[in-house]
């Protein structure tokens, strides 16, 4: 009897000590971590450069390096999309230059401004001659007063310079106005002192326009490289 006295009250202090797990079966570790409200962070920093990065804005040209265009390019489709047009059909946009009016002017006749006294300056882009998927017309407009060429995509920029002295001298060519396509930018300047315009592919020429006095005014659109 008293054999069986001691196990019994052995079985009754085991059984008064084997307490369940908290949290319905849940080991303390995993109980403290649940409860303490830890979670992992979410890293809202590249959220917002992702955001930036495709809002459409214009990239500053201080913050480009050489040869990002043509890597834009190739990412984009090189122009092999059915809503785009065929790299084979745009043509040379050349580019022309009178010192003694500061004014440079792009056409796609080659011979255009010879006879004006404008000195041929090469190729500036290629550009399609009449209209192709993916593209919009280039407006061409001259302002006599003070020989300045200027060329846009918008159309209410154009009736705007219209308003304030330029002639209207048609549509300079089509050409993307934004790069997936497989186009690169062209760079639009202006010199306020003698309210000049100024466009081209190449960012070093464009930063040393900007040097010597420019103002950087965005991309006018997207087109081909030589």
């Amino acid at each position: 009897m008293k054999f069986i006295s001691l196990v019994t009250i052995a079985t009754l202090f085991v059984a008064a000590f084997a307490l369940p797990s908290p949290e319905g079966g849940k080991s303390d570790l995993e109980a403290r971590v649940e409860n303490s409200g830890t979670a992992a962070a979410v890293d809202l920093t590249s959220l917002d450069l992702e955001a930036r990065d495709n809002d459409g804005a214009a990239p500053e040209l201080s913050s480009l390096g050489e040869g990002d265009s043509e890597l834009e390019a190739r990412q984009n489709g090189g122009g092999n999309s059915r809503n785009c047009g065929s790299r084979n059909d745009a043509r040379p946009f050349f580019r022309r230059y009178k010192s003694s009016v500061d004014d440079h002017m792009y056409s796609l006749n080659r011979d255009e401004g010879s006879a004006s006294g404008y000195n041929f300056e090469g190729v500036s882009s290629f550009i399609f001659p009449t209209r192709r998927p993916g593209t919009v017309p280039f407006y061409r407009l001259y302002n006599s007063r003070n020989s300045d060429h200027l060329y846009t995509t918008s159309a209410s920029e154009r009736d705007s310079a219209m308003r304030q002295g330029y002639n209207s001298q048609g549509i300079a060519g089509h050409i993307y106005p934004g790069n997936r396509c497989g186009g690169i930018p062209f760079y639009r300047m202006h010199n306020p002192r003698g309210n000049h315009h100024f466009y081209t592919t190449s960012r070093s020429e464009a930063r040393s326009a900007i040097s010597r006095g420019y103002n950087n005014e965005g991309i006018a659109g997207y087109v081909y490289g030589s």
